[in-house]
């Protein structure tokens, strides 16, 4: 299977912990400098995953989906194949981008890595691990800060 209109842009690179059962795919543009931010996430949440004794290993591989505003089409290219199971995270570069903060934009690629390695769909719980993996990279991030963004807690 192929994701339709892919690019080759910067990418966050993930550490070893992820070997095999993370990939990235682009339909977007992605800065340099936001690639470099999230890889430094990816690092966060590869110790935060290690402590908590979670192998990624263990799960179906994700796709994480860069595109420009959340949508993007998939061709099946194996003629014998005629279904598919797989995991994707779609994150919708041109909002990230122009929220123009660190903080939010590391904080919402890291919120749905949580959700899917954690298999955790109560949000409270998810801001609340995304904000121990976040705050790692920045100390100085508050409870405030995240609720002033407006996001969903519930």
């Amino acid at each position: 299977m192929i994701i339709n209109n892919s690019i080759r842009t910067y990418a966050p690179i993930a550490p070893p912990y992820f070997d095999g059962c993370l990939f990235m795919n682009a339909t977007y543009e992605m800065p340099e400098e936001l690639a470099n931010l999230f890889t430094k996430g990816l690092e966060s949440l590869s110790k935060h995953l290690y402590e908590k004794n979670i192998d990624p290993t263990k799960l179906f591989p994700v796709s994480l989906i860069f595109t420009k505003d959340g949508s993007f089409s998939v061709t099946e290219n194996e003629a014998t194949t005629y279904g598919r199971c797989m995991s994707f995270l779609v994150y919708s570069m041109e909002r990230i981008i122009t929220s123009n903060n660190q903080h939010m934009q590391l904080f919402a690629f890291i919120e749905e890595l949580v959700h899917y390695y954690f298999q955790e769909t109560n949000e409270t719980k998810v801001k609340l691990t995304t904000f121990s993996v976040v705050q790692k990279i920045f100390p100085e991030i508050t409870f405030e800060e995240v609720t002033s963004w407006g996001v969903n807690w519930s």
